[in-house]
């Protein structure tokens, strides 16, 4: 198959990535886009990623995303930087590259569920989906440059969000992470290699991790407190790429603070999917 070829040429060594470093141009005017739900920073994953000799890592703005990288990864967990609120130019850029072939790797919850608006000017802010989510005195204040993109409307899993709308993905929905055990099966191990116990522990802390999607293959799974089946990391083709999507709380200072070995779990991921698309062109998902 030509699309076989191509992806196996993509991730012919070295693997290009990059690694979003919250600006949508550059620092000149721009407020960076900050991690949520992750304590982990953009050079944090640059560092590691960069101990990898097949890979050629670079940290990018947002612009930057397109062909000349085979691999994107967004650290900043539910948030990326928006360079035009209205028009959606960096998300549609972002769509554009996994249907033309790229990877593009999430860390830390429900992708897209954030804008952050890095040249904030009065009037410029608006929700990005239909209905803003209100929040209660005891989540805190947010700053001026986040904006949340939908009403969380009570069903379960989470319906009506950009990654239901554009990629066909509905994630689980708590009022705070859980920590679950996380188990593979044969199939799932084939795509990524074995990761349940990466880091010396096979339990994560999920947070909005998939629960439903088309042409979704499992990398973990686990039973939610719901008792319906997530996938704390997962990649779903679309077009002639991927996406993958780590449903993991990396914020976490609780005495049962799994962040580490979560981080650990995302990154041999990375390298496994890598692997497995440049030996086999391609990673077989399921349709649900």
């Amino acid at each position: 198959m030509i699309e076989v070829a191509i992806a196996k040429l993509r991730l012919t060594q070295p693997v290009r990535v990059g690694v979003l470093n919250g600006y949508t141009i550059g620092p000149s005017g721009e407020t960076p886009c900050q991690p949520r739900t992750s304590r982990f920073s953009a050079q944090d994953w640059a560092d590691r990623l960069k101990e990898e000799t097949t890979f050629e890592v670079k940290l990018i703005p947002s612009s930057d995303v397109g062909g000349k990288f085979d691999v994107v990864v967004n650290p900043m967990g539910e948030t990326y930087p928006e360079e035009d609120l209205a028009q959606r130019t960096t998300f549609h850029r972002i769509r554009r590259f996994v249907l033309n072939g790229g990877m593009f790797v999430n860390v830390g919850g429900l992708p897209f569920f954030w804008m952050w608006n890095t040249r904030p000017v009065p009037g410029s802010e608006k929700p990005t989906g239909k209905t803003a989510l209100g929040f209660t005195s005891g989540q805190g204040s947010l700053s001026p440059q986040t904006l949340v993109p939908v009403a969380l409307s009570g069903q379960f899993p989470v319906s009506g969000t950009w990654f239901e709308e554009n990629f066909g993905v509905r994630t689980t929905i708590w009022n705070d992470p859980v920590p679950l055990d996380v188990y593979q099966t044969s199939a799932d191990e084939k795509i990524a290699g074995t990761i349940s116990g990466e880091g010396g522990s096979s339990r994560v802390t999920e947070w909005r991790a998939v629960a439903y999607a088309e042409d979704l293959a499992p990398i973990l799974r686990a039973v939610h407190p719901s008792t319906i089946e997530c996938y704390p990391i997962a990649v779903l083709k679309r077009g002639l790429g991927y996406l993958v999507s780590a449903g993991l709380a990396l914020d976490r200072t609780s005495p049962e603070d799994h962040t580490q070995s979560d981080f650990q779990k995302i990154l041999k991921a990375i390298l496994g999917l890598c692997r497995t698309i440049r030996c086999e062109g391609r990673v077989l998902a399921r349709t649900e």
